[in-house]
């Protein structure tokens, strides 16, 4: 019989979005995945506490284990106090089980646990000088230390917060391997392995470049999150030989190949003058099955539904291949996708995309994968869609003939009323338009709406 307990970043998105820029984004997602290491937690622990492997490894969680409870409360306390130095801002909780036969037992009891309000909560530490000249990068709390804001080394030294400052020290540069953050590292040696042609992968560093990459100066942010992973949770707890760990490298695997596959989707075309590969596309999360990152608008659909598609298919065969028969309806993804201009607050454009992917997963109930939009420059903060996966497999040809229509067609139909739009659909004898419209004025439109960048770079 064994004590587990569970400690967690919470609202870790909210967290993430303090700072306005890329940079200090991209460094706390590192510093998130450094703090919460194996192996760096395991050097804290004392004699009669282990990692709990069994958990699955995931960014922001540290998983414990211990035969003695008296012995596991004051290493939660220890990790807890250790992740507050590293990263001062982030909300973090703990929870530890009674006693258990197995990690599934008291990941069950420990959720329930958490619903009653039963874990240790450690709030980001409230300033307690409020006349203090603010943070010049997140203007949250007081300045403590200075740093750089830019890779420039003219670029003078800032008054800047504790965990912007960590931030910061973790961001590295996204175009130099050797500084680049883990994400960026991960996604670089997984696409790596899969082209097998010795070429070199080149990111961009920053949205000015990866806009640059699609010959406009607009960006694809899509959030993506799977649908009904509890479903194999459940599954799994009631086949034998099986565990968490088991699921957690099955979602990892899912994520890794629907990840790359889609990323081949949009990668340019093979240029035997060059030995790098410019991949244009800037990964900013990358854990289990949640999935944030940009690329240039005109390929941010064509990843999108490759990615959904893809999981989807890898997750139903590895359940198949493992004899896991969830019930209902079989997990999936679904995405919220964000089209705006490079210079638009990345902090207001997460915020979107995690809202276009709550409504996404809403309207599906679990039913399947589905893709809500927002396009900043077009329509402000107007949710479009969502779209399912089905949907999106029968039409796409028509959608990809519909890009094809010239611009000021296509502006002419977005901007038609209603009681006008049929007409004017047959008075320009656009066969795509004519198709999509036949299954509803709303259907029409929201194709437009996801063609508008397509053939922009």
């Amino acid at each position: 019989m064994t004590y587990y307990a569970d400690i967690a970043a919470v609202r870790i998105q909210s967290w993430l979005a303090r700072t306005p820029k890329l940079k200090g984004r991209r460094g706390a997602s590192s510093l998130l995945r450094d703090a919460t290491d194996a192996d760096a937690i395991a050097a804290l622990l004392p004699a009669g506490v282990d990692i709990n492997h069994s958990a699955g490894n995931v960014d922001g969680v540290v998983n414990l284990q211990s035969q003695d409870r008296s012995a596991l409360v004051p290493a939660c306390e220890a990790v807890l106090s250790r992740l507050r130095q590293q990263i001062p801002a982030v909300e973090l909780q703990g929870i530890v089980s009674s006693n258990a036969d197995d990690y599934f037992s008291a990941y069950r009891e420990m959720h329930v646990a958490l619903a009653r309000g039963e874990a240790i909560q450690w709030p980001p530490v409230v300033p307690d000088i409020p006349l203090a000249e603010p943070c010049t990068y997140c203007s949250i709390d007081p300045g403590v230390t200075r740093r750089s804001l830019s890779v420039e080394p003219a670029d003078k030294d800032r008054l800047v917060c504790a965990d912007c400052a960590a931030r910061l020290d973790a961001a590295g540069r996204q175009a130099d391997q050797r500084q680049a953050p883990d994400v960026t590292r991960r996604v670089g040696l997984w696409l790596g392995e899969a082209l097998d042609d010795g070429a070199d992968l080149g990111f961009p560093d920053d949205f000015a470049e990866l806009a640059a990459l699609g010959g406009d100066t607009h960006i694809a942010t899509i959030y993506i999150d799977g649908n009904r992973i509890g479903a194999l949770f459940d599954a799994i707890a009631n086949s034998s030989g099986r565990s968490k760990k088991d699921l957690a490298e099955g979602i990892d695997a899912a994520t890794r190949i629907a990840l790359i596959g889609a990323l081949r989707s949009v990668l340019p075309p093979d240029d035997s003058q060059s030995n790098t590969v410019h991949v244009p596309a800037i990964a900013h999360l990358v854990g289990g099955d949640d999935v944030l990152l940009s690329l240039p608008a005109p390929q941010g659909w064509q990843f999108t539904r490759s990615f959904i598609d893809a999981f989807a298919a890898s997750l139903a065969e590895w359940a198949h291949t493992n004899g896991m028969t969830p019930s209902g309806s079989p997990p999936s993804a679904s995405a919220g996708l964000v089209i705006h201009h490079k210079n638009h607050p990345f902090a207001l454009v997460v915020d979107e995309a995690a809202r276009a992917l709550g409504q996404a997963k809403a309207a599906m109930r679990g039913r399947e994968g589905a893709i809500a939009w927002v396009d900043v420059s077009a329509t402000g903060s107007q949710i479009h869609g969502p779209r399912s996966s089905t949907w999106l497999a029968e039409n796409w040809e028509a959608l990809q003939e519909l890009a094809r229509v010239k611009p000021a067609q296509r502006y002419r139909l977005a901007t038609t009323d209603d009681a006008a739009l049929r007409d004017q659909v047959y008075r320009m004898d656009l066969a795509a338009a004519k198709n999509l419209l036949r299954q509803g004025t709303g259907d029409l439109r929201d194709s437009l709406s996801i063609v508008r960048w397509w053939n922009r770079g």
